[in-house]
């Protein structure tokens, strides 16, 4: 499930924590017994550095040139969560419960809580058996990831590869051979997600350790996991092209698209054909293949659901709700989705006909009964007044639901003018803040925004 993170945590006075925890931490020195640091124009930053439990502690402390500011202390935990449970493997099968109980395990040495453990980077993946050897299958039969070719891994001390990888912007999927790393007498394939970025798990809702201890967000990283592996092709059939029963331009796509670059060209060349064809491609392949890839999905899916089975809480059911003014005090557009916040600590995601659906549970202060639903309004008639939120002209005789000027009355030019100029400034803003935290942030910025 989860394996590897790393974390950022501020510590209040570093002395009194590391009293507190009993940890020996050492720094670089100079030949004068002066402790080695890294000047800049703000001040000097000196790095302290220790072990615990298979996790790697940095804390970087900062001393401000002003004076009158005092030191900044952060702390980074890098390490497995699967390997500090099992002392040094990971694997073995890794549940939700003793995931819980690992996480808990790290605050309780460390002395601060599951929330002060803010994640930079997150891996997260499944063991799976295999009737075949996974190295085989990686290397024979994994095509691309989307529409790029996966990569081999560098070889190993001992002269060989166990995998492939494939390296995105946010995120690396990686697929390579478990038992083959750790030479174990069974079939064992790992297929996970690293996240060197946290915007993706950040839009889902987790941003630190206590989150991870959500069942409701480790059903959303299951979700993850499963829809990278759909976005893979792979190429199993064990027959000759040449062999089958098809037609010339059929079989010459076989031959070609056994290899990533393949896909990767066309990809480039037309978006278009590269869609076409890798619809052709993977038709063929269900046809004539062994069928791995429906078999890895449909046991990554019941292993997930297995480990997170264990000793599982059952999720809260919430009930629907009609989208009210009275029913939410904000709304916040996010990709498209509109997200309110309740005066009772529900959040919902609320959908075009005006239900609501719950996507994480606070809780309620108070519990009150259920409300009637308020009586749906009427639609504007199709005469009445009403003009553009943009521009102001009237528009009367467009559709009902009309907001702004249609092209077909005032062109597609002074239309699209009209539409813009109110969601412009909208998705500036909302620009502005994702590249914000892209750069990194040790907090949610957003509620401090108006």
């Amino acid at each position: 499930m989860i394996d590897g993170i790393k974390t950022i945590s501020v510590i209040g006075d570093f002395g009194e924590w590391k009293e507190a925890t009993g940890l020996q931490f050492h720094a670089p020195m100079l030949d004068d017994g002066t402790m080695q640091g890294q000047a800049y124009t703000y001040g000097t930053t000196y790095t302290h550095s220790a072990t615990w439990r298979n996790y790697e502690l940095t804390v970087k402390e900062t001393v401000y040139s002003n004076v009158s500011r005092p030191n900044r202390y952060l702390l980074f935990v890098t390490g497995s969560l699967h390997k500090a449970y099992y002392v040094g493997c990971n694997y073995q099968a890794f549940t939700y419960k003793q995931l819980s109980e690992e996480i808990g395990n790290l605050c309780k040495g460390l002395k601060l809580s599951p929330n002060e453990f803010r994640l930079q980077n997150c891996e997260v993946g499944l063991n799976i058996p295999m009737s075949v050897a996974p190295i085989d299958f990686i290397r024979d039969s994994l095509v691309t990831f989307k529409r790029n070719a996966f990569q081999d891994y560098d070889m190993g001390r001992n002269g060989l590869r166990i995998g492939s990888y494939c390296q995105l912007s946010q995120f690396v999927l990686k697929v390579y051979d478990k038992g083959l790393l750790y030479s174990l007498p069974y079939n064992l394939m790992r297929i996970e997600l690293r996240y060197t970025r946290m915007l993706p798990l950040n839009r889902l809702g987790i941003h630190t350790l206590d989150d991870l201890k959500n069942p409701y967000f480790v059903s959303k990283l299951r979700a993850l996991l499963l829809t990278a592996w759909k976005n893979v092709t792979v190429y199993d059939i064990k027959v000759k092209p040449e062999t089958m029963p098809l037609i010339a331009s059929k079989r010459r796509l076989l031959e070609q698209g056994r290899f990533g670059k393949y896909w990767e060209g066309l990809a480039q060349e037309s978006t278009g054909k590269y869609a076409d064809r890798l619809k052709v491609f993977k038709q063929l392949v269900q046809e004539f293949g062994e069928q791995r890839h429906r078999q890895i999905a449909e046991t990554l899916a019941s292993t997930w659901d297995t480990l997170q089975a264990e000793n599982h809480r059952k999720l809260p059911v919430f009930p629907k709700v009609l989208k009210s003014k009275k029913s939410h005090d904000l709304t916040v557009k996010v990709k498209g989705k509109n997200i309110g916040f309740s005066e009772t600590g529900v959040i919902f995601r609320v959908h075009k006909k005006g239900e609501a659906q719950e996507l994480s549970y606070v809780q309620r202060k108070e519990e009150t009964p259920p409300q009637a639903p308020p009586a749906r309004e009427r639609e504007p008639h199709a005469n009445a007044e009403r003009t553009c939120k943009s521009c102001g002209k009237d528009i009367s005789r467009q559709k009902p639901r009309s907001l702004y000027c249609s092209a077909k009355y005032v062109g597609e030019r002074a239309a699209h003018g009209c539409r813009n100029a109110t969601s412009n400034p909208i998705n500036n803003f909302l620009g502005k803040i994702a590249r914000i935290e892209r750069k990194g942030i040790l907090f949610d910025v957003r509620p401090y925004f108006v």
